[in-house]
C-alpha cells in the first residue's frame, strides 16, 4: 500500500491512487473508524452501460473490462450499523419480493384459481406480479447499495479515482489535488 501522501481533496471529491490507503478515519462522518471494509465502486459511464446494455455487457465483459476500484475505506460503527440495517431490510425485501412474483406468474401460466369472476382474479394476480417484482427488485437495490456505504465514483482512470460522498471535514484534512502530471 502506498502511504496517505496519494490522497487528495478536489471540488469536494476525494481522490485517490490507486492502491493508496485512506487516512484511519470514517470517511463518511470524519469520526474514529472502527475497521476497513473493501468498498469496490464502478465509474458512473460503468452504471450506465450495465443498465442500457446489461446481456451484450455481461456477455463481452473479457473484451471490456469493468472499469472499477476497489478501496478500503475506513468506517465509523454508527455507518456499518446503518448499513447493516439497510441490507438486511434489502434482503428480507427480496426475500418477500421475488417468491410473490414467481407465485403470482406460475398462477397465471397454468390458469389455476380461474373462476367465474375471471378479469378480477387475472387483475389481482397481475398486481401481485407487478408488486412482487418491484419490491424485490428495491429489495435487491437496496441490498447493493448498502455495500457501497454512500460512496460513489463518478470518474475513474488508470491511475486514479474520484469519490463522492465523503464528509467534508474529512476532505478538508486532505491536501488539495495537484492534478495529473
Amino acid at each position: 500500500m502506498r502511504d496517505e501522501s496519494s490522497v487528495w481533496q478536489n471540488n469536494g471529491s476525494l481522490v485517490i491512487l490507486r492502491g493508496s490507503e485512506l487516512p484511519y478515519k470514517c470517511v463518511k462522518t470524519n469520526n474514529a473508524a472502527v475497521r476497513r471494509v473493501s468498498v469496490q465502486l464502478l465509474s458512473d459511464e460503468e452504471i450506465a452501460s450495465l443498465v442500457l446494455f446489461l446481456g451484450p455487457r455481461l456477455l463481452f465483459s473479457f473484451l471490456w473490462p469493468l472499469n472499477r476500484i476497489t478501496i478500503e475505506a475506513p468506517l465509523s460503527q454508527a455507518i456499518l450499523a446503518k448499513s447493516e440495517a439497510h441490507r438486511n431490510i434489502g434482503k428480507w425485501m427480496a426475500f418477500i419480493g421475488f417468491p410473490l412474483f414467481a407465485i403470482a406468474w406460475m398462477c397465471m401460466a397454468i390458469g389455476a384459481p380461474w373462476g367465474e369472476d375471471r378479469d378480477a382474479v387475472f387483475g389481482f394476480l397481475a398486481l401481485l406480479l407487478m408488486a412482487g417484482l418491484l419490491v424485490g427488485g428495491f429489495g435487491l437495490l437496496l441490498v447493493w447499495q448498502s455495500r457501497k456505504y454512500g460512496l460513489e465514483a463518478p470518474k475513474i482512470t488508470k491511475s486514479y479515482a474520484w469519490i463522492k460522498g465523503v464528509h467534508k471535514d474529512y476532505l478538508s484534512s486532505l491536501p488539495v489535488w495537484p492534478g495529473e502530471g
